[in-house]
């Protein structure tokens, strides 16, 4: 998995504890970063082929905008196939950007 976008300037990109930490590690590093004004992630997920994985990455990445402290600007862009998005299609209707692959 990897990153396919830069960073705006003075944005802190966690893409990559979002691609390789567990949930519960990723929450931690998000409540680490609650003084950040914009954090953000851009994640290509479209080589997963396991429903559930996906899943688990796409709620992630919902959960991440859904619970920005007050004032801190997040934003959340996953590139992604057809296919996946039929396997959890609230969450790109909720605030995560779909990219098309």
């Amino acid at each position: 998995m990897e990153s396919f976008e830069n960073k705006p300037s003075g944005t802190e990109d966690v893409t990559a504890d979002f691609l390789n930490l567990s949930a519960s590690e990723f929450n931690q590093r998000m409540r680490q970063l609650r003084n950040k004004a914009e954090v953000h992630i851009g994640a290509d997920l479209s080589h997963i082929t396991d429903p559930q994985e996906f899943r688990i990455k796409a709620r992630l990445a919902k959960a991440f905008l859904e619970s920005a402290p007050p004032g801190q600007i997040r934003n959340a862009s996953i590139k992604a196939t057809p296919e996946q998005v039929g396997w959890e299609p609230n969450v790109f209707s909720s605030g995560v950007e779909l990219v098309k692959e």
